[in-house]
């Protein structure tokens, strides 16, 4: 069989036929079906990604790396009706072989009480000299009703025949008929010996081409062997020994034949057994990005293509062996799928909010508000800053479509300062040509203040209070003089505001 299809056939055929099979072959069908369905499972590829590749940040792109497909697909699911239809023949064929096994236990009681009966008959026979002779046609009559009798309880087969062999005997030995008739049954029952002697000995020649072939074609030469009756008592030991002979050479072949196996399945158990550890030594370092989850899982690819190049181990560890590396493998896939979705439910997450980010500068780009507004769209600048990557995909378009909106406000901003700033410019222009036509005004009434207070202080000098009359000019031009002062110092202080007001009107415009 080289298919699991094949098997399944088998197995169906088996089953319709009532469950009539060796159990050797229904064992084998069953191991070579489960061997070639885990393999088929371990080959199976790994589960997929159906998304585009993620990326690890929006500036530099990370190599893509697939997260697996959920774990049935096309191949899974004919892998699972295969065994799901072969599991319900193999019990079909179990529950046929048990209601054989019953009916067959039955009948090998009842074969049973029938040989015991019959050795019961011979014992008598062959305890009474008197009666052995003018038994000898019963005795025929129960060596073939013993042929005739179908197979005992298996524990119970060979000290039943013992029996039987050792009355058979004891029979022919007591025997008083004519010698002749004797050695006729004699010479006929070592005829068939002989020719199973034969058999035996051709098998243990070619036992190496097929030792397991030869193994079964001996069990049913003793099979038999054992129905032949006796030979001439001086030879009985001779013919056993060249028959047993023969059977010792393909009995040790048989045991060679399974201890080389055994070695073989012990060298692919250590092999697989390596296997599992680097799977598992692999799965326990935890990735940190794509580069390294596609590292590991090539690693784990590799393990397995390596496991599909081994035999089988033992049987009784040959599935656990399997479950093992099967379970490492499942876990590295599962942790592998769950990482990248939650890699991609993150940059979906990202992407709803930036995108409110986009809708809500959008609204604002038309805005006159500047100055809340500006103060608004930076605040939106520094969330955009601080919210995580996008699918690569994605990442520029909507980096286009939100800085877009931003310089779309921040220009119209620029145009209104630049037309406000010529506002501005005139208006300071027009206030520093004001104010200086203001300063030459007030600087010339400080010098023309200036020169008549020099005069007044000039002229005192030469004016003396002689007379009463000149005193209360002097008096007078005192006064002028004070007078004089106090214009000129809120002149002086009116034309220090005027300057700080025009060098505050030119940097306001600037």
């Amino acid at each position: 069989m080289e298919t699991m299809e094949e098997a399944l056939a088998r197995i169906t055929e088996i089953a319709n036929n009532g469950g009539e099979a060796e159990r050797t072959e229904i064992e084998h069908i069953k191991s070579t079906f489960y061997r070639m369905l885990n393999e088929s499972k371990a080959a199976e590829p790994a589960p997929q990604p159906a998304e585009a590749p993620v990326e690890e940040t929006e500036s530099e792109a990370t190599p893509s790396e697939p997260a697996p497909q959920p774990a049935e697909t096309p191949v899974s699911d004919k892998l699972n009706a295969l065994e799901e239809a072969f599991k319900e023949q193999l019990q079909r064929v179990k529950e046929l072989r048990a209601a054989a096994a019953e009916e067959m236990t039955k009948v090998q009681q009842d074969n049973l009480a029938r040989k015991q009966a019959i050795i019961a008959e011979i014992q008598q026979m062959a305890e009474n000299p008197e009666t052995a002779d003018k038994g000898y046609d019963r005795m025929k009559q129960l060596q073939a009703d013993w042929k005739e009798t179908g197979e005992v309880p298996a524990e119970e087969a060979t000290a039943v025949w013992k029996e039987y062999q050792r009355w058979n005997e004891q029979y022919y030995d007591m025997l008083r008929i004519n010698a002749e008739l004797r050695a006729y049954d004699f010479k006929k029952n070592l005829e068939l010996k002989t020719s199973l002697c034969e058999q035996a000995e051709a098998l243990a020649e070619k036992v190496e081409e097929d030792v397991i072939g030869a193994f079964r074609s001996l069990q049913d030469l003793h099979n038999q062997f054992r129905e032949i009756g006796p030979v001439a008592k001086e030879i009985r030991e001779e013919v056993w020994t060249r028959f047993k002979a023969a059977s010792t050479v393909v009995n040790k072949a048989h045991q060679a034949h399974f201890e080389a196996q055994k070695a073989v399945e012990e060298a692919n158990l250590a092999q697989k057994t390596a296997l599992c550890e680097q799977a598992e030594a692999t799965v326990a370092e935890k990735p940190k990005n794509a580069n390294e989850w596609e590292e590991q899982t090539q690693k784990i690819l590799e393990l397995q293509k390596q496991w599909k190049t081994i035999g089988f181990a033992p049987r009784k560890v040959n599935q656990q062996i399997f479950d093992r590396f099967r379970s490492v493998c499942d876990a590295f896939f599962t942790a592998k799928a769950d990482h990248f979705k939650s890699l991609r439910d993150g940059l979906q997450k990202n992407l709803e909010e930036k995108m409110h980010l986009i809708e809500r500068v959008e609204e604002l780009k038309d805005s006159t508000a500047w100055s809340v507004t500006t103060d608004e769209i930076i605040q939106l600048q520094k969330q955009w800053k601080a919210i995580g990557p996008v699918a690569r995909k994605k990442s520029e378009e909507i980096w286009q479509r939100f800085n877009e909106a931003c310089n779309y406000f921040f220009d119209r901003r620029k145009e209104a300062r630049k037309e406000q700033y010529q506002k501005v410019s005139r208006q300071v222009q027009r206030t520093v040509e004001r104010a200086g036509t203001d300063l030459q005004r007030i600087q010339r009434s400080i010098d023309e203040k200036r020169q008549e207070l020099n005069t007044y202080e000039n002229n005192l000098t030469f004016l003396n209070a002689t007379s009463k009359t000149g005193s209360s000019f002097i008096e007078e031009i005192q006064k002028r003089i004070e007078l004089l002062k106090g214009e000129l110092q809120g002149l002086e202080k009116k034309l220090r505001e005027q300057r700080k007001a025009e060098a505050e009107a030119q940097e306001g415009g600037e």
